[in-house]
């Protein structure tokens, strides 16, 4: 079984589209509310809400978890 040093309270997601959007509904569920995000579009970044990082070492470096939701082809 897998056990989380800390709990997750912070969420960063790589792509800001509509499957990072689904694992954010879902991530609500469970209490979980505290995004960022970064996406190549700054504008789809500013539109998904939540905390917008300028780039990946800053979304790693205040995330707890991180889903990378891009594109795969």
């Amino acid at each position: 079984m897998f056990e989380m040093s800390k709990p997750v309270r912070t969420v960063g997601f790589v792509g800001a589209g509509r499957i990072a959007g689904v694992h954010r509904r879902h991530l609500a569920t469970v209490g979980i509310t505290d995004v960022v995000v970064y996406d190549a579009t700054p504008s789809r970044a500013e539109e998904f809400g939540g905390q917008i990082a300028r780039g990946l070492d800053e979304l790693i470096a205040v995330s707890d978890l991180v889903a990378i939701c891009t594109p795969s082809s």
